[in-house]
């Protein structure tokens, strides 16, 4: 009795004439559950449809094996020990597969199983915070036995502290951060230091996070961004002088502007919607060396539109910003469909795609147009990314170069196919 589930379809004969050569070859997984022993194997190749295990009806041809199913070998583990590890986030990976994470020292085994004669390696997924960690004895041939003689051993990395200088300060509450942790308080002029240290080639940052006040004091730092060397930073100066500095505004002018829904944006913050041509200013004020950014947030619709930006970046000096130029023009089309026609399909499934995009189900004859548009110049090409039914599909016309029209020239042709199945029965239990 041959089961619903034991039926592995091999593929499909095309206008074969039996003694041309052709022929279709698949692979069986054997279930989990499979018992050792002999197994029935029914090979079926029947004519315009796809063949089920025991029938009588229709031209096509049935052979019968027996094929003998053998037990799997034994597998292994492989695993070791971790050494002087203190921080956290330590992974390790055994062939590239997921990482493990140690938290601790003392021995790691993967969970994966291997077979005799399997080769493994161990490598680190992701070092310690702070530290580096070393595999030995990570590589070799799965041999009779668990591997347990892998060494990790990890150091703990030096680190550097990050401080400088602060220059005529009279407000209190003054603050400074290092990479965005916790503040640092000044209270007087003369040299500070974060307590935190940095390894090697660590970013840093230092900010003013408040102000000082009593009175109202502004702060700017010098030298305050860089990588950690092997020595600790010394040189970050932060001076501060009395008052709040004078703010500036940034703007332009905009031209050619046709269109509806023009929005600009200063530094990636709220839109500034345009309506008309003429001038614009940003509500936002700036404080001197302060960087500037304008860009388009949405681009003009009825007509569509494609404005671009000139003078749009820069750094604040002692004056407002006049001088941004935007510039609009009205697009015309340079994006199109792909399509074409569907003939002789009968069965259901068949699926196409263009390039690397989204898979279109065909359910009949007739016109079909993909939804991706592509540009003038982009190259296209059109694949059967599933077969229908016992039938096989064929394509013309299916590759080539966007020009400025849609693409409507794409022909599927589908014909009846020959389908060859295999029936295996006995996995569960034998002959």
């Amino acid at each position: 009795m041959f089961d619903a589930s034991e039926g592995y379809v091999i593929g499909d004969l095309i206008n074969s004439t039996g003694a041309d050569g052709k022929q279709v070859t698949a692979n069986i997984a054997v279930p989990a559950g499979a018992l050792s022993g002999p197994t029935r194997m029914r090979v079926i190749k029947k004519y315009n449809s796809a063949p089920v295990a025991c029938e009588t009806a229709g031209y096509g041809q049935a052979e019968d094996y027996t094929l003998s199913v053998a037990p799997a070998g034994p597998t292994y583990t492989v695993g070791g020990t971790v050494a002087g590890l203190s921080g956290t986030g330590l992974t390790l990976k055994l062939n590239g597969g997921t990482g493990l994470p140690v938290a601790a020292n003392g021995a790691f085994t993967f969970p994966d199983n291997l077979p005799a004669s399997t080769a493994y390696a161990v490598t680190i997924g992701a070092q310690p915070s702070g530290q580096s960690c070393t595999v030995a004895n990570g590589s070799g041939t799965i041999v009779s036995a668990n591997v347990t003689n892998v060494a990790v051993t990890c150091t703990t990395l030096p680190t550097y502290t990050v401080g400088g200088t602060v220059s005529g300060l009279t407000g209190s509450g003054l603050a400074l951060k290092l990479n965005g942790g916790a503040a640092l308080a000044i209270n007087a002029n003369g040299a500070f230091t974060f307590p935190d240290g940095l390894t090697s080639g660590t970013a840093y940052a230092v900010t003013v996070s408040t102000q000082p006040s009593s009175p109202v004091q502004t702060c700017t730092v010098a030298n305050g961004t860089g990588t950690m060397g092997g020595a600790n930073v010394t040189t970050v100066s932060v001076t501060c002088i009395d008052g709040t500095p004078p703010t500036y505004t940034v703007g332009g002018s905009v031209s050619g502007l046709a269109g509806s829904g023009l929005l600009l944006k200063l530094n990636g913050g709220p839109a500034l919607p345009v309506a008309a041509n003429g001038g614009f200013m940003f509500p936002d004020n700036l404080a001197a060396n302060a960087t500037y950014a304008v860009t388009i947030g949405a681009q003009p619709s009825n007509p569509t539109q494609l404005c671009s930006i000139a003078n749009g970046s820069g750094t604040i000096g002692t004056a407002n910003v006049t001088n941004v130029a935007v510039t609009c023009v009205t697009a015309t089309p340079t994006s199109f469909t792909v399509g074409g026609t569907v003939s002789g399909l009968v069965g259901t499934g068949l699926k196409l795609k263009v390039n690397n995009g989204s898979n279109l189900l065909i359910s009949g004859d007739g016109p079909f147009v993909f939804s991706t548009q592509l540009a003038t110049g982009d190259s296209y090409t059109v694949a059967i990314t599933n077969q229908p039914i016992d039938q096989a599909c064929t394509l013309a016309n299916a590759s080539g170069t966007i020009g400025t029209a849609n693409v409507t020239d794409v022909q599927v042709t589908c014909v009846v196919s020959i389908t060859d199945r295999i029936f295996a029965d006995g996995f569960e239990g034998a002959l």
